[in-house]
């Protein structure tokens, strides 16, 4: 009993920091003060954060594209995530790299 309660404790651990996992509790977070400089730099780096997955994720998205059309796909049904100009170099330096 004692070997599965450890083996799911670490499965848990696991998921939580190779997939990103949170914990969801049942109380709300407390209301965080407006002149809280701590809770400014907190909304920042988390809205960041999840900018710079979603970058990671098209960029990976037309690495993996083996064909123009492919990537031309890639661009049609993605539009929001071309506002980025990495993510617009990387598609150019695609499209160049793939034969006509």
């Amino acid at each position: 009993m004692i070997l599965n309660v450890a083996s799911a404790a670490r499965s848990e651990g696991l998921i939580a920091t190779q997939l990103g996992a949170s914990v969801i509790t049942a109380e709300p977070e407390p209301p965080k003060s407006a002149g809280d400089p701590w809770a400014a730099v907190d909304a920042a780096s988390a809205s960041s954060s999840v900018d710079q997955n979603k970058t990671r994720w098209i960029l990976a998205e037309i690495e993996k594209v083996t064909s123009r059309t492919e990537l031309k796909k890639v661009w049609a049904s993605n539009q929001p995530f071309f506002a980025d100009p990495a993510v617009m170099v990387a598609y150019k330096a695609k499209g160049k790299a793939l034969p006509a």
